[in-house]
C-alpha cells in the first residue's frame, strides 16, 4: 500500500485521551500525572487514608491483646500433696508475724511475752521454752496500737501446736482496752527476695459478736488461729520453698458491748486487762506441690485463634465502615482513588492497543486515502474485541467508524 502525506497520517500520540471511554457520552477532563500524585499523596491507603490506618492497628492490638490472653490462660494450677521429711521441712526457715492490737494503748503496758509453748497445754507432751530461742520479739507502737512483732530468719520452725501469749495491762489513769485486731503474717526464702506469701487483714470490733462494735477487756483469751503449711512451686525458678500462712479462726474473749458494763468494768482492778493469745499449727506432715500444667492442644489452640481473628477483623471493618459512611470527606477521597485506578487501567490498555495496531498494520494501513474496506472492517472488529471495557464496547467501535 502506498505511503501518504504527512498531514493527513494519524499520530497516536495525539489522540492518546480521544478515544478512552468516557461517561455520559462527553469527553473525560484532561488528568496529568501531578494531578493523580496529588491525591495518592494525600491518601496513604486504599481502604481510607487514616482511619483505615487506624482500624489495622486496632486490629492487630485487639488479635495480639486476646492472642496473649489466650496464650497465658492456656494452663491451670494444679495443687499435689505428698509427704514431708526431715529434709524437705529444713528449706523452710523465715517468717515474720506482726499483730497491732487497735486501741490507745502503747507497749508500756504489755507484759508477758517472753515464753513459748509447744504442745497441747494440760497435756504431758505440753513443753515451755523461752521464746527467745525460736524468734526474735518486740514491740513498737503504732499510729493504730501496739504492734507485736515476731521475727524469724534462718531459723527452723517447730512441729505441731505452738503458742504465745502476752497481755495488756492497766496503768495508773490510761486502762487496757481494745477495739480490734490487726495482722500481717508473711514468709519468704532465704534464697529469694523477690517472692512472699503473706495474709493480712483487720478485725473488726463488730464483726464477730451480736454484730455490734464491743470492747475487749478481762481476763478471757482472744485467740488467734494461724495455721502454717509447707509449699512447694515446682514452675518457678529454681524450685522455691515457702510457707504460707492462713488465719484459720478468731475466737474473741472478754468483751463488752453494753455502756454501763464497760464503765463497771473500768473501775474494777480484776479485769484490768487484754489478754491475746497466737496459736500457731504447723501442719509440717504433707507438703503441697504447685505446678501448672498445659491444658490447651494444637487443634484447640488454631480453632481459638482463627476465632478471635474472624472478631477482630469484624470489629475492624465495622469501625472502618462507619468512618467511611459518616465521614464525606473520606468518601470522596476513596471515589477519587477509584477515578485514579480506572483512568490508570484504561491508560494500559489504550497502551497495549496502540502497541498491538502499530505492529499488526502498521502506519501505512490508516491512511485514508489508501486503506481498503476489509481492512478497515478488521481495525474496526479488533478494538471491538481489545476494548478493556465491555460496558462502552459499542460506543467505541461508533467512534472508530465514524473516524474511519
Amino acid at each position: 500500500m502506498g505511503g501518504s502525506a504527512p498531514s493527513s497520517s494519524l499520530s497516536f500520540d495525539s489522540v492518546e485521551y480521544g478515544l478512552a471511554p468516557a461517561r455520559g457520552g462527553g469527553s473525560a477532563p484532561a488528568h496529568t500525572a501531578q494531578d493523580d500524585n496529588k491525591v495518592v499523596k494525600k491518601r496513604k491507603s486504599e481502604l481510607g487514608g487514616t482511619f483505615s490506618v487506624v482500624s489495622w492497628i486496632l486490629f492487630i492490638g485487639l488479635l495480639s491483646a486476646l492472642l496473649y490472653q489466650l496464650i497465658t490462660r492456656r494452663s491451670i494450677e494444679v495443687h499435689r500433696v505428698k509427704p514431708s521429711n526431715a529434709t524437705d521441712l529444713k528449706s523452710f526457715i523465715s517468717f515474720e508475724f506482726n499483730i497491732t492490737t487497735v486501741s490507745s494503748m502503747s507497749c508500756s503496758h504489755m507484759q508477758g511475752l517472753d515464753k513459748l509453748v509447744i504442745g497441747t497445754p494440760g497435756f504431758i507432751d505440753c513443753k515451755v521454752f523461752p521464746l527467745s530461742n525460736y524468734a526474735n520479739y518486740s514491740c513498737y507502737n503504732t499510729s493504730w496500737g501496739p504492734t507485736v512483732t515476731l521475727k524469724c530468719n534462718n531459723c527452723q520452725i517447730p512441729t505441731g501446736d505452738h503458742y504465745i501469749s502476752w497481755q495488756f495491762v492497766d496503768l495508773p489513769d490510761d486502762p487496757a482496752a481494745a477495739v480490734g485486731f490487726q495482722f500481717n503474717l508473711s514468709a519468704k526464702a532465704h534464697n529469694d527476695s523477690r517472692h512472699v506469701s503473706y495474709a493480712s487483714g483487720t478485725l473488726n470490733s463488730g464483726s464477730y459478736l451480736h454484730n455490734r462494735a464491743v470492747t475487749f477487756r478481762g481476763p478471757d483469751l482472744n485467740i488467734l488461729k494461724i495455721h502454717l503449711f509447707p509449699q512447694k512451686f515446682d514452675y518457678l525458678k529454681d524450685n522455691l520453698w515457702l510457707i504460707q500462712p492462713l488465719v484459720h479462726d478468731f475466737l474473741p474473749g472478754s468483751s463488752f458491748y453494753e455502756i454501763d458494763k464497760l464503765r463497771a468494768s473500768l473501775r474494777s482492778s480484776k479485769d484490768g486487762l487484754v489478754n491475746t493469745t497466737l496459736c500457731i499449727s504447723y501442719l509440717s506432715d504433707y507438703i503441697v506441690e504447685t505446678d501448672k500444667e498445659n491444658i490447651l492442644g494444637i487443634v484447640a489452640f488454631l480453632s481459638d485463634v482463627g476465632g478471635l481473628y474472624t472478631i477482630t477483623l469484624a470489629i475492624s471493618l465495622y469501625f472502618l465502615h462507619q468512618c467511611e459512611s459518616r465521614i464525606k470527606k473520606l468518601q470522596m477521597d476513596d471515589s477519587e482513588m477509584r477515578d485514579i485506578r480506572r483512568r490508570r487501567r484504561a491508560q494500559q490498555h489504550w497502551d497495549k492497543l496502540r502497541i498491538y495496531v502499530r505492529y499488526t498494520w502498521g502506519h501505512s494501513n490508516l491512511n485514508r486515502r489508501s486503506r481498503t474496506k476489509p481492512v478497515r472492517n478488521s481495525i474496526i472488529e479488533c478494538f471491538s474485541r481489545v476494548s478493556p471495557d465491555r460496558k462502552h464496547k459499542s460506543r467505541l467501535a461508533g467512534s472508530l467508524r465514524n473516524f474511519v
